[in-house]
């Protein structure tokens, strides 16, 4: 007699779960449009300084410092029949980013993620340049805010960082105002439970 296969069962995954895992997909298929779009004809349509902060530990002890940083960098955009797919007519020269956790950005980022333009950053090489790619390869996220920006359609802007391409991928949602909702709603209910989850403070809509 042969020996029965035992079969596992399979677990099931909660909804907050599926709704990650679509989230991811669907991120991930945009960054692979975008990757394809990095060989089409692009512009470059801003350069100026992209300004973080971060806490880092102290070397020997439990304590943690707030490190400052800024990094010249440009951006660009496909453009097509002569135009740019994004304009940034009113950009400021410094660019302010928060750090955010990359899995709050894939909770409620597949359907915005969807329905987005994109860009790519291009910073120049520093020891900034260094902690921007080790910060954005470990579980976070950029928030480029624009709040502060006047006349300027763009609210918030999603930086990525892909491995893969050693590419700096910028996003940004079409439905700004409904996207900042959910950001400042998710990002409300972590701090209010004590989860300290991004190395800056909590985002604020402003």
């Amino acid at each position: 007699m042969g020996g029965q296969q035992q079969q596992t069962p399979q677990q099931q995954q909660t909804p907050q779960q599926q709704q990650m895992y679509a989230a991811q997909n669907q991120m991930h298929q945009q960054q692979q449009m975008q990757q394809q779009q990095m060989n089409k004809q692009r512009e470059v349509i801003w350069e100026g300084e992209l300004y973080w902060k971060e806490n880092t530990k102290v070397e020997g002890t439990q304590q943690s410092e707030k490190a400052e940083y800024t990094v010249m960098c440009s951006v660009t955009s496909t453009k097509e029949s002569g135009l740019t797919e994004v304009k940034s007519d009113n950009w400021p020269r410094k660019l302010i980013m928060q750090l955010i956790p990359k899995t709050l950005v894939q909770t409620i980022g597949g359907l915005f993620f969807r329905n987005s333009k994109s860009v790519l950053f291009h910073p120049e090489q520093s020891d900034a340049l260094d902690a921007l790619t080790r910060v954005l390869s470990n579980g976070f996220a950029g928030c480029v805010h624009f709040a502060a920006a006047q006349n300027c359609d763009i609210k918030v802007l999603i930086l990525l960082y892909s491995s893969e391409k050693k590419a700096y991928l910028g996003f940004i949602p079409n439905e700004q105002a409904q996207f900042v909702d959910r950001l400042v709603e998710k990002s409300k209910r972590l701090c209010l439970t004590g989860v300290v989850w991004s190395p800056f403070f909590c985002f604020q809509n402003t």
